[in-house]
């Protein structure tokens, strides 16, 4: 019986999509777990109650970075969003690494 490698590579590619959105999801909870940490008494400082959920604390490092971002500009500062970006590259990267 002949094989075809169309069917079977399709069946691979679909069996591999669940494991890696699953590897996906892993690295922005990891990476939301390393903000929450790094910036774990400015969050205090803005809730000391709060009870840190993934939308909170992306949504309070935003907040956080944007308060920087007037701190680390200047006259020739690239745009907020911009820098916004820059910034949460950065956190990203390290967080990630």
């Amino acid at each position: 019986a002949a094989v075809n490698h169309e069917i079977i590579d399709a069946v691979v590619v679909r069996a591999s999509k669940p494991l890696v959105e699953k590897m996906r999801r892993d690295r922005i909870n990891s990476c939301i777990e390393q903000l929450k940490v790094l910036l774990e008494k400015e969050f205090h400082k803005q809730d000391p109650n709060a009870k840190l959920v993934k939308d909170d604390v992306l949504e309070m490092t935003v907040v956080f970075l944007r308060r920087q971002l007037p701190l680390s500009g200047g006259l020739n500062a690239a745009r907020p969003e911009e820098k916004l970006h820059q910034h949460c590259g950065c956190i990203l990267c390290l967080c990630c690494f």
